[in-house]
């Protein structure tokens, strides 16, 4: 039996069909043999005004993704929302049934970590780089104290992003039988 789900990934962007008909996922890039998947990401983030949440499957010759970015305001019964939980719900279940010890990881990619540890370190050398081109410059007490405390956020906030996105540091993971039930307790949410 062929299910097929329909939710719009972006808010600009066109409805998008899937189809899950028993271990064959397709999609807008094709078919998906879930018999071949080896492994799993999940990613479910929150960026300003946005919500991201994302499935990646490895197999051995590809890669898909199934993601839903939508409003960070959008209700637990936002169409595209329970629709795109609804199908990786079912695409769990049935990797979870073939092989319970597929790993998920949790977590962005590697590219993504790599840019916010990046924009942590360029804010803590303009918070340095500043103090240095105060000091250079012989700028008075008076105005130093004045440019001390967003000094010191931008410093703050720089440690804080680069602490929150080591690249270097492996996801952590769970296996798609325990991601499971995770998963399923969201789309009851839902």
């Amino acid at each position: 039996m062929t299910k097929v789900f329909s939710f719009r990934p972006a808010p600009l962007r066109g409805v998008t069909d899937w189809q899950l008909s028993g271990h064959t996922l397709t999609g807008p890039n094709g078919d998906c043999d879930l018999t071949t998947v080896i492994a799993l990401r999940w990613a479910d983030r929150h960026y300003g005004d946005s919500h991201f949440t994302e499935l990646e499957m490895t197999s051995a010759d590809q890669t898909t993704q199934i993601a839903l970015n939508i409003g960070a305001k959008a209700d637990a019964n936002d169409p595209d929302r329970t629709t795109h939980l609804a199908l990786c719900t079912s695409i769990v279940q049935i990797l979870a049934a073939q092989n319970p010890d597929i790993p998920v990881r949790l977590g962005t990619r590697k590219g993504a970590q790599w840019a916010m540890f990046l924009v942590g370190l360029i804010s803590i050398a303009t918070a340095f780089g500043l103090v240095i081109a105060m000091v250079a410059t012989g700028v008075t007490s008076e105005r130093m104290t004045a440019v001390a405390v967003p000094v010191l956020f931008l410093l703050a906030l720089g440690f804080f992003v680069v602490q929150a996105n080591k690249p270097w540091r492996s996801l952590p993971s769970v296996s798609v039988k325990h991601f499971q039930t995770v998963l399923m307790k969201s789309d009851d949410k839902a």
